[in-house]
């Protein structure tokens, strides 16, 4: 048991460190660090090795146990048993003896089966013991609960008391005029040995159909409130009050992209029956942002690469931007958008964003913005 638990940990270390040398490879040789992670690498190969050959070692000897304890069995019964017949026992005759060998090396055979069983069965201890703390530890779905229920009230107060005030004909327009609503937020920062809490006091209404920009000092809670209106994380004390029929979507700093073509990644989640989704309209998109030849024809192309390493930084966030517009939410919320960018690629998404603020989307008919 000891043995399986120590070839687990040092496996995991094992795994752990490679994870850690994949991910980390390029800040590891930018800072010439490959040959101390090389050796630092062999001590945990030889760690995990020593743990391995112990193990193994374990478990040839658990393969004899059971036949070791079968014959051991067997040998007893003969000593004894013969004994008896040889005396001129009454109660045991030759066929009987026989038979009952025969029968202890069956169940020798059986217990084999069990033991092996049960081997096999220790050998799962360290991953379910893993997997049960995984899914025993602590979630915020009970407060993401309890917060959605308070707002989908909230909002159907809202919209009741509008329904009465006015005809059916202006309830949609007074019910797109209310305000987002933040209050005196508090959020706490809890980790291993410094817990800090967040006082964000003050009283913030943003309307709808705005385009609106936070700014502020270093290390002052910008984000974190960014984060808080969109949803991503729960505050502490406060309100936080976006109306319920409202999809939120934040955009973060750091795009992300996984390995499939530039069209699945821009449309990931999304409807493919939705107009908004086909090709022509993506691309339109992507022209808006002043896109490079080069990502046009990544695009046009259907390539399926690793985007992070292909892609410049400032490729990368033109596409972050061209998927949250073409995803078309009712908000979003978006961590330093434009930071990247030189004066003029900024400025044509500056223009952009304000008009998939004032249209409700971009390049769509300004026709039917009514209904979206």
């Amino acid at each position: 048991m000891e043995a399986e638990s120590d070839r687990k940990s040092k496996q995991t270390q094992f795994l752990g460190w490679i994870s850690f040398i994949v991910h980390q490879y390029r800040l590891i040789a930018d800072y010439d660090k490959i040959g101390p992670c090389v050796a630092d690498c062999e001590n945990v190969i030889m760690a995990y090795n020593g743990a391995h050959k112990t193990m193994t070692e374990v478990m040839l000897n658990n393969e004899y146990f059971s036949p070791w304890v079968a014959l051991g069995c067997v040998c007893t019964y003969m000593w004894f048993g013969g004994k008896m017949l040889i005396g001129g026992s009454t109660t045991l005759s030759l066929g009987i003896f026989l038979a009952n060998i025969q029968a202890i090396k069956t169940i020798g055979g059986s217990y084999t089966s069990i033991f092996t069983a049960l081997l096999e069965a220790q050998s799962c201890i360290h991953s379910l013991r893993q997997i049960t703390h995984l899914m025993n530890l602590p979630t915020d779905l009970e407060m993401r609960r309890e917060s959605n229920n308070k707002r989908r009230i909230r909002t159907a107060e809202l919209q009741e008391d509008l329904k009465k005030r006015f005809p059916t004909q202006q309830y949609r327009q007074h019910l797109d005029k209310v305000p987002i609503m933040l209050e005196n937020l508090q959020f706490q920062y809890v980790t291993t040995h410094i817990d800090s809490t967040l006082n964000l006091l003050g009283k913030i209404n943003l309307e709808q159909g705005t385009l609106s920009v936070l700014v502020g000092k270093l290390s002052e809670g910008k984000r974190t409130l960014l984060r808080i209106m969109a949803g991503v994380i729960l505050p502490h004390g406060g309100l936080c009050f976006v109306p319920s029929h409202l999809r939120v979507l934040h955009v973060a700093a750091e795009p992300f992209f996984y390995r499939g073509s530039l069209l699945e990644n821009l449309t990931f989640g999304m409807d493919h029956a939705n107009p908004d989704s086909q090709q022509e309209y993506v691309f339109k998109v992507l022209n808006r942002l002043f896109a490079t030849n080069r990502l046009k024809q990544h695009f046009l192309g259907g390539h399926r690469l690793d985007w992070a390493k292909v892609l410049s930084r400032s490729e990368c966030q033109t596409l972050n931007l061209a998927r949250c517009v073409v995803a078309n939410p009712h908000m979003l919320c978006m961590d330093k958008p434009l930071k990247v960018f030189d004066d003029e690629r900024a400025s044509a998404c500056l223009q952009l964003l304000r008009e998939f603020v004032n249209n409700r989307g971009v390049e769509q008919d300004p026709q039917t913005i009514a209904s979206r």
